[in-house]
């Protein structure tokens, strides 16, 4: 499970569902208690004064509906009572004993909709009288007659119209807002993160990691990021090596170049009419020619295992027959120099089948190795060459009585180019054997490592895979 597999994906279209929805019930909810608090003390602190008595025609619309009872709902005594109304500016409306209204005055300027409460509050002032059933003698109802105010009536239209809105107004600002904040921060750190790929800065991370659309085009931005810097890494790590590669050659091939270029110039100028200066002249042209073509041997080999499309070419082989003769033939190279090379190799397989490996390079491998054992090993010294094969694969062990390594050259050994403080590739040699070496065992499956022995004497060991 991903990082917030355990959390709801809040995609970008939730987040404004959500604040849509929040916005609609907060405005209902603070419009409706906002209206509800503006009535209440309205009502009580409005301040409607009763209709005053003083008024004659008050007096007569009062005398009328106390004379005729309940019966002035009927339609005859509704017609007089509007007449009355109307014409000394008054309204009047009944509501039963529950406080439902009935019916009003025709001249009233408040539907029936509106209730008796709103009614009541949207007058200037108002007077009522209990209605007396003629046949029960109970009161079933009540007269009010008020004194409209066309000013309020006004006032409450655009109250109940304008809090509502005025909510829906606040709470659109206000979630529009947040919502804008938590969108436009990691757009602003994407944005600065894209300024700074264009200022080649690649050392920063995108921190939002919030499970939305946003979320991802962060993390795939990150991953991006990440994949462009190792991009750019190797791409400057491989830079620095053709650097390295071309200094390298120009250094190794300067010197044995140098050399023949000097022994050319002293034939020319006629040194050589010596007959023995003249061989001896040429022999050290013709080694210098074979050191500077091992040199650049060893760049086409470099250049060749570190290509891509680099591949093995395994064969069968009969591995005990291979390793015996490129032991006898270590054996020979290293009694040229005065030092002994013994080899033990040991067969553990079930089966003595021929096995499928690559014969050159692995004899590559063990080139490099003795042949650089034989540089630091003294005359008169000994290499031990042991074999090791089985049936997934098999190990080489190259142990000689030389100075051994140091702890930095234990460390850097089969780095490319590297010669150590002392030369560990020796004297015209580009530092390239043990890399190779190195890179051809992993190629095969294994790898390689360096040690030191107990008693002295430098010890290098290589497995491969079949």
């Amino acid at each position: 499970m991903g990082q917030n597999g355990g959390k709801k994906r809040l995609t970008l279209a939730r987040q404004v569902v959500a604040s849509y929805a929040a916005v609609l019930i907060l405005s209902l909810v603070s419009s409706f208690a906002a209206l509800l608090l503006f009535y209440t003390l309205h009502h009580h602190f409005g301040g409607h004064d009763n209709v005053k008595l003083d008024n004659a025609g008050v007096r007569t619309i009062l005398e009328y509906v106390q004379s005729n009872g309940d019966t002035v709902l009927e339609a005859a005594h509704k017609a007089e009572l509007d007449k009355m109304a109307e014409v000394n500016g008054l309204e009047y409306y009944v509501r039963d004993m529950e406080g439902r209204l009935l019916f009003t005055s025709s001249n009233a300027h408040i539907e029936q909709a509106y209730g008796s409460l709103l009614l009541e509050l949207q007058t200037g002032g108002s007077m009522s009288i209990p209605l007396q059933n003629k046949a029960s003698g109970r009161i079933d109802c009540v007269f009010v007659l008020a004194e409209y105010e066309s000013l309020w009536f006004l006032i409450f239209m655009l109250v109940d119209l304008g809090i509502p809105f005025a909510f829906f107004i606040l709470y659109s600002i206000m979630f529009a807002g947040r919502l804008s904040r938590r969108m436009g921060a990691p757009l602003k750190e994407l944005m600065n993160a894209v300024e700074k790929i264009k200022d080649k800065d690649l050392d920063f991370s995108i921190s939002y990691r919030e499970n939305n659309e946003i979320g991802d085009l962060s993390a795939a931005f990150e991953g991006m990021r990440g994949e462009l810097k190792n991009s750019l890494a190797r791409e400057w790590k491989l830079e620095q090596d053709r650097r390295e590669m071309t200094a390298a050659i120009t250094h190794d091939l300067k010197t044995p170049l140098a050399i023949i270029q000097g022994h050319v110039e002293g034939l020319q100028e006629g040194i050589g009419s010596d007959n023995g200066k003249t061989d001896e002249y040429l022999g050290i042209i013709a080694q210098n020619v074979l050191r500077a073509r091992k040199l650049i041997d060893e760049m086409n080999e470099l250049v060749e295992v570190d290509s891509p499309d680099f591949a093995l070419r395994p064969e069968e082989a009969d591995p005990v027959a291979f390793l015996e003769a490129k032991a006898g033939e270590m054996a020979l190279l290293a009694g040229n120099t005065g030092i002994r090379l013994k080899s033990d190799i040991s067969d553990r397989r079930e089966s003595a089948n021929p096995i499928c490996f690559d014969c050159e390079r692995l004899a590559r491998i063990i080139d490099n190795l003795v042949g650089n054992s034989i540089r630091f090993t003294p005359r008169g010294g000994c290499i031990a060459l042991s074999a090791v094969i089985e049936d997934k694969g098999l190990s080489v062990r190259i142990c000689d009585t030389g100075s051994g390594f140091s702890g930095k050259d234990i460390r850097n050994m089969f780095g490319k180019f590297y010669k150590g403080d002392a030369g560990l590739g020796g004297k015209g040699h580009s530092g390239l054997g043990l890399y190779i070496a190195k890179t051809i065992a992993e190629k095969h499956g294994g790898g390689i490592k360096a040690s030191n022995l107990p008693e002295g004497g430098a010890c290098v060991e290589f497995h491969i895979t079949y």
